[in-house]
């Protein structure tokens, strides 16, 4: 059995060794770079002298999100609300994320504890994080829309009442949060209106 070396040149192998295909049984070792490397993970074994064969190309539309329940961030952090702000802090650092919701308590219903509402009534007021509970902080009562609200309605909402995020409600329980980064990526990954929809 001997050894032969090619490469692949558009889509045929070349040899770069000499040699008689005819004589005996050959291995044919190829070197792949770049693209090439990823193709040989999908591509059966290779003979000298055949085409390589083409790549499968699945065509899938992706259809346009149009409501806020197909969008929806639904890890959900919620908090209790005799929680030291400081925890919830450290929680909300710990998890990448800027807000949370807090559970009903004393004050009512749902609320949620973001980093704007630290911003205010924390640093700004000059209070200590320390002593202060999120249930006291939360913002109530809750803003909150149905999952089949559309997107375009929620972003009509988030820049009426001047928030960042709006919680998805189902059977009176959060299910998800919607914030305008997310509406944000819809549209830079999908497009919007009319020209998208042709």
């Amino acid at each position: 059995m001997k050894v032969l070396h090619g490469r692949i040149h558009e889509r045929t192998v070349e040899l770069l060794d000499g040699g008689d295909l005819h004589d005996g049984a050959h291995v044919l070792v190829l070197v792949l770079e770049g693209e090439m490397e990823r193709a040989a993970a999908r591509s059966s074994r290779l003979t000298a002298g055949q085409p390589v064969p083409e790549p499968v190309v699945e065509h899938t539309h992706i259809a346009t999100p149009t409501t806020v329940g197909e969008v929806m961030t639904e890890e959900l952090v919620t908090v209790n609300p005799r929680m030291p702000v400081t925890e919830a802090m450290h929680l909300m650092a710990a998890q990448g994320i800027t807000s949370v919701l807090v559970e009903p308590g004393a004050a009512g219903g749902w609320g949620i504890m973001t980093m704007r509402d630290v911003l205010s009534r924390i640093v700004r007021a000059n209070r200590s994080a320390e002593l202060i509970a999120v249930g006291e902080l939360a913002s109530r009562p809750l803003i909150t829309v149905a999952p089949e609200m559309s997107i375009g309605e929620c972003s009509d909402l988030l820049i009426e009442r001047r928030i960042r995020r709006i919680v998805i409600l189902q059977d009176e329980r959060p299910i998800g949060i919607v914030s305008d980064t997310d509406i944000f990526r819809v549209v830079e990954q999908h497009g919007w209106g009319s020209e998208a929809e042709s």
